[in-house]
């Protein structure tokens, strides 16, 4: 995915200035886990920002989001709505009077079995927002509002996948000792996905957050999967938090 960082940075819930990833020491060589080394980078992508579009959990108009990102110096602003792309033209609309590249995709719920899981999809290209598109119905089709992990994988064209933050696939798994399930899942994502598949790393400066990112970015390795900074932003400012 174009310019979208691949190491961690330190985010949390509001629009801030960008914070600079972690995760390689001078010279660009990578760290495996342990005590990072003081970051060097600026984080150019907000890829997980959700809009008053995803009703109860965002307060800002795909527009203002937008503002503040490239008033910050974001480069790249992906809207991430809750199973809606209905601020997409808006966003597009507004990157394009600000100076910024637009992305669009959507939090969609995926079950598997009895759990179910926030993962983002961000559409690589026309033909895959029609994919994100058709995603977004077949959950609304559903009275449960979430799309089985089967269908997902039957529905990767030409998207992006994001494994989610704090209530992704890896994140809940890992806290439940799940190792053995989450690699399987990850296979199969990695199956349908290539290497569009990203592991998610997120900082909101809660308790074991660093730890949490250390352990992520372990496990993508074991794996050989890339991992991306994207934090979810909600608000334009801590304030706006209630």
């Amino acid at each position: 995915m174009s310019g979208a960082p691949r190491e961690h940075a330190a985010p949390n819930g509001a629009a801030r200035e960008p914070a600079p990833p972690q995760g390689r020491q001078p010279g660009g060589k990578r760290v495996r886990g342990g005590d990072l080394p003081p970051p060097r980078q600026r984080l150019s992508a907000l890829l997980v920002t959700h809009s008053y579009f995803s009703f109860g959990a965002g307060t800002a108009s795909p527009t203002s989001l937008v503002k503040r990102a490239a008033e910050l110096g974001y480069r790249y602003v992906g809207l991430a709505d809750d199973l809606n792309v209905t601020g997409g033209v808006e966003l597009f609309h507004a990157a394009h009077e600000h100076g910024v590249k637009a992305l669009i995709g959507a939090t969609v719920p995926v079950r598997v079995e009895d759990d179910v899981y926030p993962l983002v999809l961000i559409a690589a290209s026309r033909s895959g927002y029609e994919t994100l598109c058709r995603v977004v119905t077949l959950a609304h089709e559903r009275d449960e509002r979430d799309v089985p992990f089967p269908v997902l994988l039957a529905h990767a064209h030409d998207l992006v996948l994001l494994t989610g933050g704090r209530e992704g696939l890896p994140s809940r798994l890992l806290a439940r000792r799940r190792v053995g399930e989450l690699e399987e899942l990850l296979r199969q994502l990695k199956g349908a996905f290539g290497d569009r598949l990203y592991v998610q790393l997120f900082h909101d400066r809660y308790r074991w957050d660093e730890r949490r990112a250390r352990v992520l970015r372990r496990l993508a390795q074991s794996l050989s999967l890339p991992v991306v900074a994207a934090p979810e932003v909600r608000y334009l400012d801590p304030d706006d938090y209630r």
